[in-house]
């Protein structure tokens, strides 16, 4: 252990969610409620939060709250919600998209111009014909 004071994880960030549990300090009509943490002073441990139930401001010692959700500054968590929101949005999309074509795997098969696709059957049916000549013929 080293010299005393308040460490700083003891003092919430602001945007925190807490619940005011209460000490001998806390005046009893505030215990039980929920608020969120505007502001914080190192010294004592003391934090502004303002009630969600009426928008009061309450001034609470840190070991009087109980934090439901540590929040962060509101512009990076913004950011943040931003960058999470457009990559669920994106992903499934992208992900379907690639996954739709069924082709088998190797080389994608090359279009062949018509005239050299087409021209095997007829060689096949001439020659088949031309030898089905000759046999009735001997």
């Amino acid at each position: 252990g080293g010299g005393g004071g308040a460490e700083p994880d003891a003092i919430l960030p602001r945007g925190a969610v807490v619940r005011i549990t209460g000490n001998n300090r806390t005046k009893g009509a505030i215990v039980g409620k929920v608020g969120v943490v505007r502001g914080a002073q190192t010294l004592g441990g003391w934090h502004e939060v303002v009630l969600r139930e009426n928008r009061t401001l309450v001034r609470v010692q840190r070991n009087a709250l109980e934090v439901l959700a540590l929040g962060s500054p509101s512009s990076s968590s913004f950011e943040d919600h931003q960058r999470l929101l457009s990559a669920a949005v994106l992903s499934p999309r992208a992900r379907r998209r690639r996954d739709k074509p069924k082709l088998p795997a190797g080389p994608p098969p090359r279009p062949s111009p018509g005239p050299a696709a087409a021209s095997p059957p007829p060689a096949a049916h001439a020659h088949a014909h031309a030898h089905a000549h000759a046999h009735a013929h001997a």
